[in-house]
């Protein structure tokens, strides 16, 4: 496998030629705290920004990921630390087109299970999209270098490192754990007693519209 200093060099030997020199670039990279995988390359710039992922070690606690319920809260709270890391610090690169746009499935109301994020015994898996930069059709690598290695590593780490997780998402992140035990409890509850539903008292069930996740304005809560 590749290192990262490869992809550097690549970067540096294709600056300024034709977008399709890009394709240079795919492959797998070992990087000092993760694995950088580019899947696909874009055409040009104004096309659908290329697919990149990233697979750490998991060093979460085996109780977050022992069931499939709980791997899946797991996955979907990781989606949403770097889906606010990227919200919270945007990118602000150069370029024509998709350049530098950075991109990922963002989840709503809904736990589910998503293709953005994989928890596997021993690694994580995160796919995202990022739009390779350049100036007109010319290749801007050294850009891209600053994407890869100066912007994302931190916010990677930030999100899906359980030791440089922050005090405020451990805490979220053990709330999310303890609402998934919850949720499956009452799933098993309803089961065993033959009921179809379960609705908590004060659930605002109707919706702002037909388009929206916000609740509708002075609806009355479920007794």
């Amino acid at each position: 496998m590749r290192t990262k200093q490869d992809l550097i060099q690549i970067c540096q030997r294709i600056q300024g030629r034709g977008y399709p020199a890009y394709k240079d670039c795919r492959g797998e990279y070992t990087c000092p705290s993760y694995i950088l995988s580019i899947d696909h390359v874009q055409g040009d710039p104004f096309a659908a920004p290329s697919d990149v992922s990233i697979r750490v070690p998991n060093t979460f606690p085996k109780k977050f990921h022992d069931t499939k319920y709980r791997r899946v809260s797991l996955e979907d709270r990781l989606l949403r630390f770097f889906v606010k890391q990227l919200k919270d610090d945007p990118f602000r690169g150069k370029g024509s087109g998709k350049s530098g746009v950075i991109s990922i499935s963002k989840p709503k109301q809904e736990v589910l299970e998503r293709s953005a994020i994989r928890v596997e015994e021993e690694t994580i898996t995160l796919r995202f999209h990022v739009g390779f930069p350049a100036n007109g059709r010319k290749v801007l690598s050294l850009e891209l270098l600053r994407i890869l290695f100066d912007y994302l590593p931190s916010k990677i780490e930030s999100a899906l490192l359980y030791e440089k997780l922050s005090e405020t998402d451990r805490e979220a992140l053990m709330i999310a754990h303890s609402l998934a035990d919850d949720q499956h409890a009452l799933r098993e509850a309803i089961k065993e007693k033959g009921l179809v539903a379960f609705v908590a008292n004060g659930s605002i069930l109707p919706r702002k519209s037909g388009v929206s996740q916000k609740p509708m304005e002075e609806a009355v809560p479920f007794l």
